[in-house]
């Protein structure tokens, strides 16, 4: 078993809005948690319908054994729940801060916790709330396409977490993230690997394959993780392409830089460009300029410098997360050793703004 423990680097703020995510969740649950034990009334109509629905679509037997298990508990999941049927406004978001037990509070939790902060200092705590809920909605639609026509709850924060995993997979390619390989209850080894390939056994491995060979079977929502996924993903790259800023397009750097066919920016040398974005009456714009280029299909070889001007753009803007994450990239993709120890100065400049475990060497 593989179990995400942590990420690297890390913004230095604090993510409220993820923060307090986990804390609505856990407090509904433990809100609730004492209607796990207690046994409905025998004359509660919402219990009738809930064996009835179990009765039709798992047979008398399986209602039976329901029946002498069922708590007040199952009738709230039931009623607040998103049933694919009888879907309701209110329970596309009552149903995310639901779960089905306690395993499933803190895996999803755990989750949040790992990657939330990360993206929402990337987008920002209003813009992070929306896309949270808005990647739940879409999560509840694909669970309704993958279990159509059922009249069954599905409860759970995972499709809008699968909308977070699905932001962080496209922002931060170079983060490293610790997993914990378990033979439980033992832990045999920590290892520590690139985001893109853990958020892609995710989706692959545990979601997608046994959504094509289970289809709508089991107790776990594929259909939510890959919709929310999926939606994730569309929001990050929106959100890339979209100016953090409005352009001031009197300033002749910008003006001269904007008037440039995408096959001249592709031709231009990093050096122009630098003197371009260092003319660029605020930082923003600066990034702006070393973003358009990066987009215009420059030669691959001038790339590295590319993505380290960014980098010293977006830490000139005091967005020393992201500013990181790019001059990572140029580190890695660096053809020389010049091109590797500049992007290797940046990095270290930035990790004061930024928490980055010693052992993580981008």
């Amino acid at each position: 078993m593989f179990l995400p423990i942590g990420d690297a680097p890390n913004p230095r703020e604090i993510p409220w809005v993820t923060y307090t995510l986990i804390a609505l969740n856990v407090v509904v649950f433990l809100g609730l948690w004492p209607t796990s034990a207690r046994r409905p009334r025998p004359n509660d109509p919402r219990a009738l319908r809930y064996l009835q629905t179990i009765e039709r679509t798992h047979g008398a037997d399986y209602a039976l054994q329901a029946a002498s298990q069922l708590t007040v508990y199952d009738l709230i999941v039931f009623e607040h729940g998103f049933k694919p049927r009888d879907p309701e406004l209110a329970d596309l978001f009552s149903s995310m801060f639901l779960h089905g037990g306690l395993a499933h509070l803190l895996g999803n939790m755990l989750f949040l916790w790992i990657f939330g902060n990360n993206v929402e200092a990337r987008a920002g705590p209003g813009v992070f709330l929306l896309g949270y809920l808005l990647t739940g909605v879409v999560a509840a639609a694909g669970d309704a396409l993958l279990r159509m026509g059922s009249p069954l709850p599905a409860v759970g924060a995972s499709g809008a977490i699968s909308g977070v995993l699905g932001a962080y997979y496209l922002l931060f390619p170079g983060n490293v993230v610790r997993v914990a390989v378990l033979l439980f209850p033992f832990v045999l080894d920590v290892w520590e690997l690139r985001a893109r390939i853990v958020l892609g056994f995710f989706v692959l491995v545990q979601n997608l394959l046994p959504a094509l060979i289970t289809a709508a079977e089991g107790g776990v929502s594929y259909g939510a993780h890959l919709g929310g996924f999926l939606a994730g993903l569309g929001l990050a790259w929106l959100g890339a392409k979209l100016p953090s800023r409005a352009q001031d397009p009197s300033a002749p750097s910008l003006t001269a830089y904007g008037a440039l066919a995408r096959s001249e920016l592709a031709r231009l040398e990093p050096a122009e460009v630098a003197r371009l974005a260092a003319a660029a009456p605020h930082p923003e714009d600066a990034v702006w300029v070393w973003r358009r280029y990066l987009s215009s299909g420059a030669d691959p070889r001038r790339e590295s410098a590319a993505l380290l001007g960014l980098g010293h753009a977006l830490a000139r803007a005091g967005r020393s997360l992201e500013a990181y994450q790019y001059a990572h990239a140029a580190w890695d993709q660096a053809t020389t050793l010049d091109s590797r120890q500049r992007a290797a100065e940046l990095m270290t400049q930035l990790r004061g703004s930024i928490r980055v475990p010693r052992r993580y060497l981008g």
